[in-house]
């Protein structure tokens, strides 16, 4: 999704889900557009999200 993270984002109707490449994986609750969702798209947009993981 974003090019300067090595992570993959899937936005699914109830859940964000964040994957690295080692398999380590986070999910988050999603209800519409939410402070966390907001907050891992700010990341990615810096390329900061293996921070999460």
């Amino acid at each position: 999704m974003f090019e300067k993270s090595s992570l993959d984002i899937y936005l699914f109707d109830d859940l964000i889900l964040i994957k690295n490449k080692n398999g380590k994986e986070k999910s988050f609750p999603r209800c519409g557009i939410t402070d966390v969702e907001l907050f891992v798209m700010e990341m990615a947009k810096k390329g900061e999200l293996s921070d999460l993981v």
